[in-house]
């Protein structure tokens, strides 16, 4: 009887082969999450290939005089321009204390949840002393 190679192949690669006792799955992020910054930048909060569940924070400062909300929007995408990525919602920050550029400064988070959910929030944070 004359010995396939493949056969043989086969029973040796089984002979050499591990048992798998435990596989765990994840899932991650497949683009970059971010909010447009001044002058249309695209400031990443949550970076392409992270693991789901995830949530990740930045700290952003008001840009002009007496400015009293924000308005985020947040981006999908791997571009330093934030407009030439997808966006996918927006939302507005208010009941910024009125005060100089550069002085109030704003959190905003965003989450994604086991099912792949976007969530955000924003909120301002006082730097008074």
């Amino acid at each position: 009887m004359k010995e396939n190679p493949i056969q043989k192949a086969a029973i040796l690669n089984g002979i050499h082969a591990q048992k798998i006792n435990a596989l765990q799955v994840s899932d991650a992020m497949p683009c970059s999450l971010g909010v447009a910054e001044k002058d249309d930048k695209m400031c990443i909060i949550i970076r392409a290939q992270t693991k789901i569940p995830c949530s990740n924070s930045k700290l952003f400062k008001t840009v002009s005089d007496m400015q009293s909300e924000l308005n985020v929007i947040v981006y999908e995408g791997e571009d330093y321009v934030a407009s030439r990525n997808t966006k996918l919602c927006g939302f507005t920050i208010s009941n910024i204390p009125p005060d100089s550029a550069g002085t109030q400064t704003v959190l905003v988070t965003l989450t994604i949840n086991d099912e792949g959910m976007l969530s955000f929030l924003g909120k301002g944070l006082t730097e008074k002393t």
